[in-house]
Formats: structure tokens, sequence, C-alpha cells
């Protein structure tokens, strides 16, 4: 029997990513995938990137701080 390619958008992407790790995918395709762990803490990321969200909910162009996070 192969095993199947698995297409996972969004959380879709996280449940085909712990498919592949028990051994029953042959490949995948993640299209905005949760990660598998959090990437960073919210305690270094909300103060860094919450000033910038009102501008890029409007679709206006931003620029980011220039300081490095950790």
């Amino acid at each position: 029997m192969q095993l199947p390619l698995i297409v996972g958008p969004s959380l879709g992407g996280l449940l085909a990513q712990r498919l592949a790790e028990m051994g029953r995918a042959s490949s995948l395709v993640l299209l905005v995938s949760a990660p598998p762990e959090p990437l960073t803490s919210q305690e270094v990321t909300v103060p860094y990137f919450g000033p910038l969200v009102p501008a890029s909910m409007d679709g206006l162009p931003f620029v980011a701080p220039n300081e490095r996070l950790l």
C-alpha cells in the first residue's frame, strides 16, 4: 500500500505534520500551517510587533523597529 501525500492548510497542517511523524504520509504540502511548537514567547513578540498591527491591518506600509528581539 502506498502512503498518501497530505495537503494541510492552517490547523490541518499541524495534523499533517503529526501524521508524517507517525510515518503515515509519503509527502506533505503545508499551506499557512500552524507550527508544531510555539516559535517564541508572547512576552517578546507582542510588545515588539503590537504597535505595527494597526498599520498592517489597514494595509498601510510600515517599518519594523530596528532592534534585536532577543
